[in-house]
């Protein structure tokens, strides 16, 4: 038998308030609101596989008002691994495609001891918990789906094992391969937790390949009119990411973009060969 994906609301929120125990530093209010309006979504739509989250209405029931926090906070949620874009929307008058992950990384254990009232106490609140979260339709309660069935492939919607990374070796590689753009000196909590979602859902070797094209990229190096450059932080976000893996970013070709000459201006002891740059892509 093929293991099950199964959720519902208890086990959602409770995987995400251990990984908000694990995380205090990253965790905002806005992140729980939306999270939880994801949750009761999916809950009123039968606990489908995927869902359209109309953004103009997720912002009219959470009470925000800005657009870029409502989608900051979302790719939030997509990068610390608990939602799956399916599909991104054109603009904030059409809704995103979206799909649970069945998040389960969260170790947090509580670490009281119970005595026999205590237990029993907390089974009958944990069952009333359950009964308040996933509501009923038509009189019925709703049972949690399995999204990965014997004989299906659901490999798109299921949450892959996290990948073991060398973080020391990947800022090796990029500030060897930066240009212009500031070099990082650490990978904090928060920049860990991004990149290994990144690296999880696409790969090892797509942010490598991303690293690269900035690298080339003359907007990204700073000829573009006023002059910013990009860092590490704002080419890791997910959605600045796969536009840059996309090619958004590449330099044009009818002449009005000249060929990034960060590299040339380079002594030649800065520079990396062929063969240097591949050995840099093993080990991380």
């Amino acid at each position: 038998m093929a293991n099950n994906i199964e959720f519902n609301g208890y086990k959602l929120s409770r995987g995400w308030f251990d990984y908000c125990m694990e995380n205090p530093d990253i965790i905002k209010p806005n992140h729980t609101a939306l999270y939880f309006w994801v949750i009761e979504t999916f809950n009123r739509f039968d606990w489908k596989q995927k869902v359209g989250l109309p953004t103009t209405y997720a912002m009219e029931v959470l009470g925000l008002k800005s657009y870029n926090t409502y989608i900051a906070t979302l790719n939030d949620l997509v990068a610390f691994g608990f939602i799956i874009m399916v599909e991104k929307s054109k603009n904030q008058y059409s809704a995103n495609i979206i799909a649970l992950s069945n998040f389960n990384k969260a170790r947090v254990k509580a670490t009281l001891k119970h005595t026999p009232k205590q237990s029993e106490s907390t089974h009958q609140s944990t069952s009333e918990s359950i009964d308040s979260i996933t509501k009923p339709i038509n009189l019925k309660t709703i049972k949690p789906i399995n999204l990965k069935t014997e004989g299906s492939d659901n490999s798109d919607f299921s949450n892959p094992t996290p990948p073991e990374i060398d973080f020391k070796k990947l800022i090796d590689f990029f500030n060897q391969n930066r240009g212009n753009m500031p070099e990082v000196q650490k990978i904090s909590k928060t920049r860990q937790i991004r990149i290994s979602n990144l690296i999880k859902n696409h790969s090892k070797e797509k942010l490598k390949d991303v690293i690269l094209k900035c690298k080339d990229s003359n907007f990204i190096q700073g000829e573009n009119g006023r002059t910013w450059v990009a860092n590490f932080d704002w080419i890791t976000k997910l959605e600045n990411f796969i536009k840059i893996l996309e090619g958004n970013y590449k330099n044009k070709e009818n002449g009005s973009s000249k060929p990034n000459t960060a590299e040339s201006k380079q002594p030649i002891a800065g520079r990396q060969s062929a063969e240097t740059i591949a050995k840099n892509l093993q080990g991380w």
